[in-house]
């Protein structure tokens, strides 16, 4: 990992006369940077002699350290994704100079659980805003318990941008293993709006604070037109993790897709991961709703991975239904076409939300169980926890319970 972004600050604690300027401040470039482990950096006077350095970390408190003939040396632990430094010299009548500003980019060697943003090991829930209930902006709610219950209000994690000056509005979100960089990633895809058929790829700060986008890389775009169908052009209406449900231990998680049109009917296509962040190449499955036909725009998914696998929630707004895949596994038959296969279906609900809208309809295993239960979240921002539990191999049944509701706002 390394540093990408240099620059100097022109105010700082008590501006400076010409007496002494901002120091330089090295290494502006740490290799295979860890959280974790600590690096030291040297801070030195360029203009003038400065006999103290101050120095502001990741945003926090002014601190100071002392200096020696000039120079000084902190030792600094990354603790997340992208760690930040501004360092001012301190001259011996206490004028202070201009600001040296330097960030550092760290992976994490303990890989985040399954849709956990803040790394306490329980999964948090991701929406995005421009709704009649939140502001526009990606909004984090952490997990709490296994009930489901949240951390309120949600936290706007996005507030500096998507990262290419635009925001989220319209926008899917969510998380996964994209980056490869030990952390909990987020995905934001545009169906409709903006980048029409493209999106980024944005890395996961790993202790739930807010994304670092305005530093360089921290994110990289998907092209858009990169997830189309391979047979039909048409852009995915909506993307839900695929993990490695090709069993190829890819370094990143593909995707799972829905797409299409009136006229070429729609389809579930898997994006397998390429060599490198944001690259996926598509294949078209052959796979039927659980209604045994192709109807796949009249379903939402949302996928999680437990320890029986990759498992996919498919629910049908206009009827209610709700149907579990667990053990999902995909075939790819190189030649863009590919089949998927699961070991059990269970039928969880025959009118499970039936004619409500949700913005966000998010798998997760919150109660610890190994089935993954759900979050969902309305237009109104109110978000609603579901356990999922009493799943029959005899029956190929489950049941749901909504444990709570909560504004998010």
């Amino acid at each position: 990992m390394t540093a990408l972004a240099t620059g100097v600050v022109t105010a700082g604690p008590a501006f400076a006369a010409d007496a002494i300027s901002p120091p330089s401040v090295s290494p502006s470039v740490v290799a295979d940077l860890k959280v974790g482990t600590p690096f030291t950096l040297t801070f030195a006077s360029t203009t003038g002699t400065a006999s103290d350095f101050e120095y502001v970390l990741d945003g926090g408190s002014t601190k100071t350290v002392a200096a020696t003939d000039g120079s000084a040396t902190l030792s600094v632990t990354p603790t997340r994704r992208t760690t930040t430094i501004t360092v001012y010299g301190v001259a011996g009548d206490g004028t202070v100079s201009g600001g040296t500003f330097e960030d550092y980019l760290a992976a994490n060697d303990t890989t985040a659980a399954d849709d956990d943003l803040n790394g306490d090991g329980k999964p948090d829930l991701l929406t995005v805003g421009d709704t009649t209930g939140l502001a526009s902006g990606l909004w984090q709610a952490l997990g709490t318990d296994k009930a489901g219950h949240l951390s309120n209000p949600a936290t706007n994690i996005g507030t500096e941008g998507n990262g290419v000056g635009g925001t989220f509005n319209g926008a899917q979100a969510i998380m996964g293993n994209f980056d490869d960089d030990g952390f909990q990633d987020i995905l934001a895809y545009y169906p409709t709006t903006g980048d029409v058929g493209g999106g980024m790829v944005l890395d996961g700060s790993g202790d739930g604070s807010a994304l670092q986008t305005q530093y360089s890389g921290n994110e990289v775009s998907i092209e858009s037109g990169m997830l189309a169908d391979p047979v039909t052009g048409d852009n995915p209406t909506q993307v839900a993790n695929g993990y490695d449900a090709t069993g190829l231990n890819a370094y990143y998680d593909g995707l799972f897709a829905t797409s299409g049109d009136s006229t070429n009917g729609y389809v579930l296509d898997y994006d397998e991961a390429g060599p490198i962040a944001a690259d996926f190449n598509p294949i078209q499955l052959t796979a039927t709703t659980p209604d045994g036909t192709s109807d796949w725009n009249e379903w939402t998914i949302a996928t999680a991975k437990v320890a029986s696998g990759v498992a996919m929630y498919l629910w049908n707004e206009s009827t209610g239904a709700l149907y579990l895949w667990q053990g999902i596994t995909v075939t790819d038959n190189g030649n863009q076409t590919g089949s998927l296969a699961y070991a059990q279906q269970y039928k969880i609900s025959a009118d499970w939300n039936k004619g409500v809208a949700l913005t966000t309809l998010e798998a997760a295993d919150f109660s610890g169980s190994g089935t993954p239960d759900l979050w969902t979240v309305n237009a109104a921002g109110n978000a609603e926890a579901y356990v999922v539990s009493d799943l029959s191999t005899t029956t190929l049944t489950g049941s749901i319970k909504r444990t709570h509701a909560e504004q998010l706002s």
